[in-house]
């Protein structure tokens, strides 16, 4: 707390920042002084007075996006070093206590440097692969029973990688299996769930020119990136340096009010100050290439490009497998509502026979029951307009019976389009569903199979640079 309070953490982020070479110039650093602090401290040492220090500078860094885990893996096996590095390795201090009085201890440390240097090979393996590091942690999490929904955005990207090679793959199955469901006969079908299928139809038939959409902008994108990376890095950079300067500036100049008017020579010192940094402010946004916000609008214009197109395929291959799921409960739920066939069959009984109030209580018990039905909207809508025909000021006995009736065969068409439905066309859907679940409906599944866990563990495993993000 003492280090950070006096500007030590400042001091370093601004020396890690400022080294060329971005994050890994950063990282080799670093791991160079654990390794040579491994020399004279234990590893406990290390890891209280440096880890803090330097893990939230690396972390921040969007040009790797190192996991935590991976770090902490890395800083682990460079600790394991320290036993091993004289003058002050624990090891080596155990091998004298055992090892026979005419062996020199310069022979003991002569022969730790073989086991130095494969610590040292283990730990560029590891910085090499981050996948041996990372992939099983993400398999254990996305296979565990606390794992995220595919819906999560940060299994977007991985998601995408694995559905668009099974569009690939499975393109001619898909069609297929659209095809077949959409010959199927829905003459039975209420007009609005019509109109839900013919919705999902129209959908589902865009998704493979979406798909190349996507495919269209990803690849623009990639190809722009190449060069407009490194010119990004450098400005950005700057940029940093040049806020950095405008924060020292603003702090400057809150010295020089806070200054008694007869400190005129702080002032000035103060002034100087300033105005040097003014100077170097100057220099870095001329520094700063003349193509930059050309570029910096191409980049922005084909991100966004990509973006959109990216959301549109999501949005459509959501709402279409949303309209499915719809059908399917509507269907599945058919029983619940069969089952409230006596309750009508009583209502329609004690309207005919004008026992109003009766028939209230009998509504508004049927409005809970249906509430726990789905698409059974309109039909809570008809027994709504019982109760306002009951509860008028002027009872209307035929627009009673009247909406009786229209509530009456409403009820009876929704069973007997959902049965038939149940025996004629449940099983296709079904069938169907399990045919697009792993593309099309793969986003609103409750959780990943455990194929698509390990496909997607191992695309998270590798580091992806996001800096062009910031």
């Amino acid at each position: 707390s003492a280090f950070r309070a006096f500007g030590g953490e400042e001091l370093v982020r601004d020396f890690l920042q400022d080294l060329p070479g971005g994050f890994w110039t950063q990282f080799i650093v670093v791991m160079a002084v654990i390794f040579l602090l491994g020399f004279f401290l234990d590893f406990i040492e290390i890891a209280v007075v440096v880890v803090p220090i330097i893990a939230p500078i690396l972390l921040a860094e969007t040009s790797a996006n190192v996991t935590a885990v991976w770090l902490g893996v890395m800083i682990g096996v460079n600790l394991q070093t320290s036993f091993l590095t004289p003058p002050f390795g624990f090891a080596l201090f155990y091998l004298r206590g055992v090892a026979p009085k005419h062996i020199a201890t310069l022979d003991i440390w002569k022969g730790a440097v073989a086991f130095i240097i494969l610590q040292l090979i283990g730990l560029g393996i590891v910085g090499f692969y981050p996948t041996l590091v990372n992939y099983l942690p993400n398999r254990v999490y996305l296979t565990s029973k606390v794992a995220p929904p595919p819906m999560n955005p940060r299994l977007q990207y991985c998601l995408q990688e694995y559905k668009f090679a099974n569009y690939d793959n499975n393109e001619n199955q898909l069609k297929t299996a659209i095809s077949s469901i959409q010959a199927a006969n829905l003459d039975y079908l209420p007009e609005d769930k019509v109109e839900i299928f013919d919705s999902h139809f129209e959908k589902t038939s865009s998704i493979f020119d979406l798909v190349k959409k996507v495919k269209t902008t990803d690849n623009e994108y990639n190809l722009f990136i190449k060069d407009y990376r490194d010119l990004h890095f450098k400005v950005r950079k700057k940029q940093k340096k040049i806020l950095k300067i405008d924060k020292n500036i603003k702090r400057l100049e809150a010295e020089i009010r806070n200054l008694d008017k007869d400190d005129v020579s702080d002032k000035n010192n103060i002034q100087l100050k300033i105005e040097d940094l003014k100077l170097e402010k100057k220099d870095l946004n001329k520094n700063i290439p003349k193509e930059w916000k050309e570029k910096n609008n191409q980049f922005k214009k084909i991100y966004k490009a990509k973006n959109i197109a990216t959301k549109r395929y999501r949005k459509n291959v959501d709402q279409a497998y949303d309209e499915l799921i719809q059908i399917k409960t509507f269907i599945k739920d058919g029983e619940l509502l069969e089952n409230l066939s006596k309750d009508f069959e009583v209502l329609n009984n004690k309207i005919i026979n004008m026992e109003l109030d009766n028939a209230q209580k009998d509504i508004d018990i049927l409005f809970e029951k249906l509430s726990e039905i789905s698409g059974t909207d309109e039909l809570s809508n008809k027994l709504d307009d019982i109760i306002s025909a009951i509860d008028s000021d002027e009872v209307d006995n035929e627009k009673i019976v009247s909406s009786n009736y229209e509530a009456q065969s409403l009820f009876n068409d929704e069973v007997n389009w959902r049965n038939k439905a149940s025996q004629s066309l449940a099983d296709k859907l079904e069938k169907y569903d399990l045919s697009i679940k792993d593309t099309i409906g793969l986003r609103l599944q409750s959780r990943l199979t455990k194929k698509q866990a390990k496909f997607v563990s191992k695309c998270r495993s590798v580091h992806r640079d996001i800096s062009l993000n910031f």
